[in-house]
């Protein structure tokens, strides 16, 4: 369970994560240039082991992070909400993650328990 007590102002912006999960949306749906999608690959296998590594712990920290009420809906507009839509959907990325994530961020149920 989350804890209702943490201060709206320590909270995240799940908005300012969207811009993070568009760009890593864009190289899973293949719409960088070769150079992009190797500078890339390159920045993430050094530190994370793979893109499709570093990808699925984005998803398991940010899932994380929003039921232990760390996050915030201020300010999430539909746009942000269609960023997490490649991220989301990819057949490179663990499946579960994808449909925790989704349910996080799409589910009324879940999104009125966690997120405010």
């Amino acid at each position: 369970m989350y804890n209702k007590n943490i201060n709206l102002a320590m909270k995240k912006l799940l908005k300012n994560e969207a811009c993070f999960a568009s760009t890593l949306g864009l190289w899973l749906s293949g719409q960088l240039t070769d150079d992009q999608k190797k500078e890339l690959e390159e920045m993430f296998t050094l530190d994370y082991g793979g893109l499709v590594k570093a990808c699925n712990r984005y998803m398991q920290r940010t899932t994380k992070a929003i039921k232990k009420g760390y996050m915030t809906l201020d300010g999430f507009t539909v746009e942000d909400a269609e960023s997490f839509g490649s991220l989301l959907s990819s057949e490179k990325l663990d499946k579960n993650l994808q449909t925790e994530l989704s349910h996080l961020l799409y589910g009324a149920d879940e999104r009125a328990k966690y997120l405010q």
